[in-house]
C-alpha cells in the first residue's frame, strides 16, 4: 500500500523538497483546525536552518497570510488536499516529523493516525481545556513528542527529531505499530458491532478485543497522567 522509495524520490524533486529536512502538516483548509503557533515553532525552528521545509497541505489565505508576516513563506511547499490515497500517502512518506497543532483540538485525530501508519514520527501539542485527544493517541516519547503550547517546546522537540534520525525511526515504527494493532478496520467495526451486541443484552463471541470500554477512574487518571507526560528541553 505504502509507495516505493522511488516515487517518493521522484514526488520530493518534483515539489522541490529533495536534499531537505521535511517538516508537514495534512488537513483541511480550516482556520479553526490550524492553530498558527504550527508556523512559529516551525519559524523559530528553520530560523537559522536553510535545510528544512514545511509541506503544508490545507492552506487558507489566513495561514499563508501570517506566513508571509513572519518571514518563513519561502520554506513553505504548498499542496492542495487530495482524496487520492496514493498521493496522500506520497505527502505523510515526504515528511520526517508530522507537526500536529489544532486550534480546536482533536476529537480523535485522524490525520495523525494515518501520519503514525505511514511511520511517520509526530509532534502534537496539548490543549488540555479543549478537545485533546491527540494526546491519547500520541505516546510522548514512544510514537512522537507531546508538548504544551509553548513556541519554545515546539521548536525544541523539532530541533531534537532533526539531531536524532535513531529516534525518528524508533518513533516511526512505534507509531505503526500501535495503529496496526488499535485501529485497524477490522478492529473498529468489531468495537462497534460488540457495542451493538451488549445493547441488546446479545452474548456474541469476537476474536478482536473491543476498543470501548466504560468510563471509569482509572480512565481519568490515565488521562490526567498523559497531560501531565510532556516532553520538555530538559527532558532529552
Amino acid at each position: 500500500m505504502l509507495c516505493t522509495e522511488l516515487e517518493i524520490e521522484y514526488f520530493k524533486k518534483k515539489n522541490g523538497l529533495k536534499d531537505f529536512f521535511i517538516i508537514g502538516r495534512i488537513g483541511r483548509a480550516n482556520d479553526a483546525k490550524f492553530d498558527l503557533i504550527t508556523l512559529d515553532g516551525f519559524a523559530q525552528f528553520a530560523k537559522n536552518n536553510n535545510h528544512v521545509r514545511f509541506l503544508l497541505v490545507g492552506a487558507t489565505p489566513n495561514i499563508l497570510e501570517y506566513a508571509r508576516h513572519i518571514q518563513i513563506l519561502e520554506k513553505l511547499i504548498i499542496v492542495e488536499n487530495t482524496s487520492d490515497l496514493k498521493q496522500l500517502l506520497k505527502y505523510y512518506q515526504a515528511m520526517d516529523v508530522f507537526l500536529a497543532a489544532s486550534r480546536i483540538g482533536e476529537s480523535f485525530g485522524l490525520v495523525i493516525a494515518e501520519a503514525m501508519a505511514a511511520a511517520i514520527p509526530v509532534v502534537t501539542v496539548s490543549i488540555p481545556h479543549k478537545d485533546n485527544a491527540q494526546i491519547e493517541l500520541v505516546d510522548n516519547e514512544l510514537t512522537g513528542l507531546v508538548v504544551e503550547r509553548n513556541i519554545n517546546d515546539i521548536a525544541n522537540a523539532l530541533l531534537y527529531l532533526y539531531h536524532n534520525e535513531h529516534v525518528r525511526k524508533d518513533f516511526g515504527k512505534a507509531a505503526k505499530k500501535k495503529i496496526w494493532k488499535d485501529y485497524r478496520a477490522e478492529t473498529i467495526v468489531s468495537s462497534f458491532e460488540q457495542l451493538i451486541y451488549r445493547h441488546f443484552n446479545m452474548d456474541i463471541f469476537s476474536d478482536h478485543e473491543s476498543l470501548i470500554q466504560s468510563f471509569s477512574d482509572q480512565m481519568l487518571l490515565e488521562y490526567t497522567r498523559r497531560c501531565d507526560d510532556l516532553w520538555h528541553t530538559d527532558r532529552r
